[in-house]
């Protein structure tokens, strides 16, 4: 008994540490990297796969960006504050276009339902695709 309550005051301090997990998004496979994630020398954008974990921290929202192979290695990891939207690593700014999963919407990728998430490059326009309904295959 005793140890298992040692287990979950180490999970709960761990979560409360680091943050627990609010949300996960995948990169659209048609989506372009962030310029700030580089992808390892003989890899091509179709060879990696990129998720975005939102935590609730006690310092504020974070992000990290996870970047893997098609085997599922981990390749590249990074955190950044989560500013609404945007993140700065290194001095440069993304934008991100976020589309959580919704029944009917056909929001797959490689055969499953997920939430993804976009690079935006022009705000306004895609607030405008969005705002007109439009569903990611």
């Amino acid at each position: 008994m005793l140890r298992r309550l040692l287990i979950v005051a180490l999970c709960t301090s761990s979560c409360a540490m680091t943050g627990c997990i609010e949300s996960s998004f995948q990169l659209a496979s048609e989506g372009r990297l962030p310029k700030w994630m580089a992808l390892p020398p003989g890899l091509t954008r179709k060879d990696v796969s990129v998720t975005l974990n939102l935590y609730t921290p006690l310092r504020g929202p974070e992000a990290k960006f996870v970047l893997k192979d098609r085997k599922g290695k981990h390749l590249n990891e990074v955190k950044a504050k989560w500013n609404g939207g945007s993140v700065v690593v290194n001095g440069i700014t993304e934008s991100f276009e976020l589309v959580p999963y919704r029944e009917h919407e056909k929001l797959e990728q490689n055969g499953r339902a997920v939430a993804l998430f976009y690079i935006t490059d022009d705000g306004a326009a895609w607030k405008q695709i969005w705002a007109g309904g439009r569903s990611v295959k």
